[in-house]
């Protein structure tokens, strides 16, 4: 790449870490990953494990293992055991952890309606269809072998 291109990604990098600080760091109760832990948990139509969690969010067994402390800590999640492997367990949503999801969510959602609002429905459908496929995009990456040989 030349170097007015990597001044222009460069730009592009910033605008995307200024959009998510934008909706990430509202007043809330939950962390980023505790409310992704919560929400993933919630949406699951199949009992969640910490493991299932790390790899559906594709995040480190660390990092789920810290927010899930924090989690149950606040008396959020519950653990159930697992009846088919007594050394794993199932992760429960408390009461009062749905309570703390649905106050998030409600701070946590009015950026994305009033971006939806402002931009339109159409747009706003295609804002959300480029980032899936940038998502799927960026899984293929990690998955490479050989990430040398993009640039």
């Amino acid at each position: 790449m030349t170097e007015p291109q990597w001044q222009t990604l460069g730009k592009n990098i910033q605008l995307f870490h200024s959009f998510a600080r934008m909706i990430l760091t509202q007043l809330r109760s939950l962390t980023a990953n505790e409310m992704e832990i919560i929400s993933h948990i919630y949406l699951s139509k199949e009992h969640q494990t910490p493991l299932s969690i790390s790899q559906a969010t594709n995040m480190k067994k660390e990092a789920v293992s810290r927010s899930l402390k924090n989690l149950f800590n606040k008396k959020l999640l519950n653990k159930i055991k697992c009846p088919s492997d007594e050394r794993s367990y199932y992760l429960i949503i408390t009461p009062k952890g749905l309570l703390e999801m649905n106050k998030n969510y409600q701070i946590l959602l009015k950026p994305y309606i009033f971006l939806k609002q402002e931009l339109g429905e159409e747009p706003f459908y295609n804002l959300i269809q480029s980032i899936e496929k940038a998502n799927s995009l960026f899984k293929l990456y990690k998955e490479m072998e050989n990430i040398d040989e993009i640039l």
